[in-house]
Formats: C-alpha cells, structure tokens, sequence
C-alpha cells in the first residue's frame, strides 16, 4: 500500500513543470514540421537532411561545453536565457531569408539550412541539462521538504508539451502558412524566457530557512560522496577519470544507440514487413507519449523503493525487449498489431533511462560539477547515441547489402549488444549491494 500512496505525494510544483512544458513547446514548434518546411521552401531533398542530422553530433560536445562553462562561472540562468534567444534567432532566420536565397543554387541553399540547424542544435544543447540543473537544484533543497526524486513528474510535462505543440503548430499553419509556425515558436520562446527569469527570482530564491543563491552549486552531497572542492576547478576532468560516471555515460550511450537505431530505421521496417501505413505509423506516437508520460510520473515511488540504479537497469532492458521484439517477430501483416503494443516499451526506456540517469550522473558529480554531468548525459543520450546509431546502422546494412532481412537483423545485433550489457550491469549492481553487507 506505501508503494501506491507514493504516486500522489509530494508537492505540486507548478513552475517547473511549466517550464520542461514550455520548453519542449518552443522547441518542437520549429522541429515537428521542420523538414516540410525546408524542403517546400529551400528544395532540401531526403537525403541532404540525412546529412544536417549526422551533424548534429556536434551538439554533444557543445552540450559539455555549455554546461563547463556554466559549472566555471557560476551563471547558469543567464546562459540558459542567452542559448533559448540565440535558438529562437537562428530559426527565424530561415523564415527572413527564405525569399532572398531562392537566387541561390540548390547547394548554396542546403548549405544554408545546414549552418542553421546545426547552430541551433548548439544553442538546444545547452536548453535541456541546465535547466535540468536548475530543476534538480531546487528539489535538492531539503529544507523545503523537496526531493529529487519528484524530477520525473516534473520532466513528464515535457512531453505533453512536445504533443501539445504539433496539434497548435497544425492549426496555426493551416491558418497562416509557415509563418504561423515561426509566430508559435517564437511565442512559445518568448513565454519560456520570461518564465525562467520568474522562477529564478521567485521559486528558487524563495526560502522558508535561508535566501538562496541561485547561482551557487547544488548542496547536493554528503561529507562521504563529496570530494575535495579543489577537484571541481575543472569539472570536465574531474568527470572523466571518475570510473563510475564513465561507465555510467557507457551505459547511456548503449542505451541510446538502441533508441537510435529503432527511431532511425522502424518506419522502413514496418513497412517492409508488416505493410505499416503512415496512420497506423503516426498512431504509434500515441502509446509512446503515454507510457513516457507514465514512466515520468511512477519515478519518484520507483526510485524510493529500488533506488535508480535499478530505474537505469529496467530502462535498458525496455529497450532491449523492444528492439529484440522487432529482430524476431514473424513477418506478415496479421502480426503488425502487436507493434502497438512494443512500441509502449519506448516510453518507459525513454523515461527510466533519463530519470535513473540523471539521478546517478547528479549523485556522482562533485559540488559544482552537476550541470557538466548533465552536459554529457543530455549531449551522449541525445546526440552522440543518435550519430553513432546512424553510423552502425548504415554499416551493417550496407555490409549486408540491404537485403531482405538485413533490418531485422540489424535489430537482433542490436539486441544482443543491449542484454549483454544489462546482464553486465545487473551483475555489477549486485556486485555492489554485496560488498556493501
């Protein structure tokens, strides 16, 4: 019964879930009809797109930059309100040049939209773990009965706003054209913007016990987990010879390239084997939106009662079972209804792997060195992983010569890399738990 009760504990929170709301708002109002619109408008083809998305393997080192500079000087607000008015810029400049680089070549164009996304990319990757470490800066203040563990009821208004947001984005297109989209994103940003600077200034140095400054580091360790102060003057390599936040991002990184490799290649799958239509394809996002949303808000009871190392574990194993199902279920279009059930697997891999990660990369960091840690998780989860999938995936399917089967089998190696290192992580948790009776 205490494990149920768990579910409706804790505080409401109202500016923080407003915040991952608003933020996935601004940010999926330029992406859920990017593509249509850049190849209307600029003549982008298919696969000069594949191209600007294997770019975006540079946002994984501007996500550690962003937040090694945040963590050095201590102006994490600033930083987040300067990279969401320097995104919202760089796309509104597809809209002002749209009618000028039409006297431009094709290649001149796609040379244009490239700079733009991945210059967008790189002010997007600074968005999520700061804000992230904002967030997690607040639930970690004990004093105010908070916990950390209420983060993923406060990240699961994320993905109601990046579902919100399409159905706005749609009907202020088929109102207004694409300029409707570029007024909900801008809107949305300017919403975003004006709701940090309140929530620094109300939420966070708001106290009951003492004013809070909102830009020191977390107070997030105990005298056994911290480590000497002067180990944080430079977080990036205080991180990386940590054994045990290396293994961890290793972890992500796995974990990630499994979601990679279904999100890159699962609507060729299905239509290849199964005869999935673009409706029944679509109706998959539905499922995937509920069991996050889901995922999101049992975290807190799940990280209670099994800690979040185990929350890591089951996210990994989600998506191995996910990918697994797709590598060996029989072919036939009588068999694609179980797809809907699988695919509800990728809401709670999505949704344990980011709220049991970030939980082990923030306990992990040293004080001061938090925002870093979410650096390298936001940039491997979400953009290393989805390069390093494209990579793989093209590989195998091309040492395969794209044969019939050369999908479900790459799902199956897939598989495989992912149970072998949830086994090896399984017996590295018990390992632990042993040495620690």
């Amino acid at each position: 019964m205490a494990f149920f009760t768990g579910f409706l504990k804790g505080p409401w929170l109202p500016w923080p879930k407003f915040l991952y709301f608003m933020l996935n708002f601004s940010v999926y109002a330029s992406y859920s009809f990017f593509f249509d619109y850049i190849n209307k408008v600029y003549g982008v083809s298919y696969s000069a797109y594949g191209i600007m998305n294997s770019l975006t393997v540079i946002s994984f080192f501007s996500s550690i930059a962003w937040t090694s500079l945040a963590d050095n000087c201590q102006r994490h607000t600033f930083i987040l309100i300067f990279a969401a008015v320097a995104y919202a810029s760089a796309f509104l400049s597809l809209w002002i040049a749209q009618s000028s680089m039409q006297l431009y070549s094709q290649a001149t164009r796609n040379l244009f939209v490239t700079v733009v996304y991945v210059i967008s990319n790189i002010f997007i990757s600074a968005l999520y773990p700061i804000l992230d470490n904002r967030i997690m800066f607040l639930l970690s203040q004990k004093h105010r009965n908070l916990s950390k563990d209420l983060y993923g009821r406060q990240r699961l208004w994320g993905c109601i706003g990046q579902t919100s947001v399409a159905l706005v984005t749609g009907y202020a297109m088929e109102c207004f054209g694409y300029p409707g989209m570029f007024a909900v994103m801008m809107l949305s940003t300017i919403i975003f913007i004006a709701s940090v600077v309140f929530f620094e200034r109300s939420t966070l140095r708001k106290s009951s016990h003492q004013v809070v400054d909102v830009n020191a580091s977390s107070p997030l360790k105990t005298s056994e987990t911290m480590m000497d102060s002067a180990t944080t003057e430079h977080p990036f390599k205080t991180l990386i010879t940590n054994p045990r936040f290396d293994f961890l991002m290793f972890l992500v990184l796995v974990g990630g390239i499994v979601r990679g490799i279904v999100g890159t290649y699962l609507q060729p799958y299905l239509k290849r084997y199964y005869d999935v239509g673009l409706v029944e394809f679509a109706s998959l996002t539905v499922s995937r939106n509920v069991t996050e949303i889901g995922g999101f808000f049992i975290g807190k009871p799940l990280l209670e009662y099994f800690g979040p190392d185990a929350l890591l574990l089951m996210g990994i194993v989600a998506g191995a079972v996910r990918i697994g199902s797709y590598g060996f279920l029989p072919s036939g279009h009588g068999w694609s209804k179980m797809v809907l059930g699988i695919e509800l697997l990728k809401g709670l891999n999505q949704a344990f792997i980011v709220v049991g990660g970030i939980r082990i990369a923030h306990d992990i960091a040293p004080r001061g060195a938090e925002a870093t840690a979410q650096g390298f998780f936001s940039g491997i989860h979400g953009n290393l992983s989805n390069s390093v999938a494209g990579l793989f995936g093209s590989f195998v399917l091309t040492f395969m010569s794209d044969s019939q089967d050369s999908l479900r089998h790459l799902f199956r190696i897939a598989f495989l890399l992912s149970f072998s290192v949830a086994v090896a992580y399984l017996l590295s948790i018990i390992y632990t738990a042993r040495r620690k009776m």
